[in-house]
């Protein structure tokens, strides 16, 4: 069987799309860091993809954990 997907509504800090928002399924990110090199953002991160929020890390793990 398929696991639930659990999409979680972040903000995007991507140059490209910044600002606007973006679902993840929270049930697929491996790893969640602070990015300080690249701006005060959160990076979630998983084998097949990577995402920039602009959320910090705290604000972050209150959404995942909701």
């Amino acid at each position: 069987m398929d696991k639930i997907k659990n999409f979680k509504v972040f903000t995007n800090a991507n140059k490209l799309f910044d600002g606007l928002k973006v679902a993840i399924n929270v049930n697929e990110v491996d790893c969640i860091y602070e990015d300080t090199l690249d701006g005060p953002n959160t990076r979630l991160w998983s084998p097949n993809n990577e995402w920039s929020v602009k959320e910090d890390f705290d604000t972050v793990m209150n959404i995942i954990n909701e």
